[in-house]
């Protein structure tokens, strides 16, 4: 039981993390090309089949740490990095509506919703980073380092609870911050709660209004 427990919190950790991928991939086009279609019901139905088949993949035992560290660190980091280094780069770069005719307080305005979506690309990623780090550098310790049977059980009941946590944290947080920096999320969050008595007709209405 405590082995299944323990391969259940790997994979669930695993395919949080290439969900955060998937996220970026489809920001990446809907920001940077937005006349291209991107994640439909039948390829997000297949996105997530392929998480769940790699994070359990990566689970067979002839997978090694340093392995799992590349491939779950490194490269998801650099991925989501380089992605959403292209989506800040367009999202700054991108004109303002009216050009040169905007009025300042337009183009203050649309300097300060850049700049949110800047400062939501930087906190993700370093929050990953953060987050991440840690486990992999214990599971590096614990399999190349040279520690004594009381350094490992410090390691194993201490540190190594708090590390998992952490990742927990990180993946409870995300929707959170994408919440805290999308005013049209904010938005329908507040309609979802003030539905009561809304026929749905009126509901339906109100949110193809903030959507839009």
């Amino acid at each position: 039981m405590c082995k299944l427990t323990a391969a259940v919190q790997v994979v669930s950790v695993l395919a949080s993390v290439f969900t955060l991928i998937a996220i970026a991939v489809d920001r990446y086009y809907a920001i940077v090309y937005p006349t291209t279609t991107t994640f439909t019901g039948r390829i997000t139905l297949y996105v997530t089949a392929g998480v769940w088949m790699l994070s359990l993949l990566l689970m067979i035992p002839q997978i090694y740490t340093t392995v799992l560290f590349i491939c779950c660190f490194i490269i998801p980091l650099t991925v989501i990095m380089y992605l959403y280094a292209q989506i800040g780069l367009a999202v700054w770069f991108k004109p303002t509506p009216g050009g040169d005719k905007a009025t300042d307080e337009a183009k203050a305005v649309s300097l300060q919703r850049k700049m949110k979506v800047i400062k939501m690309l930087l906190t993700v990623v370093v929050l990953f980073a953060l987050s991440w780090l840690p486990i992999h550098v214990i599971t590096m310790i614990n399999d190349y380092g040279s520690l004594s049977p009381d350094q490992l059980d410090v390691l194993w009941i201490y540190v190594y609870p708090a590390c998992h946590w952490l990742i927990y944290l990180n993946s409870a947080i995300n929707p959170i911050i994408y919440g805290f920096f999308n005013q049209n999320f904010r938005a329908a969050f507040r309609t979802l709660m003030m539905m009561r008595g809304l026929n749905v007709s009126s509901f339906q209405s109100r949110m193809e209004t903030i959507i839009a």
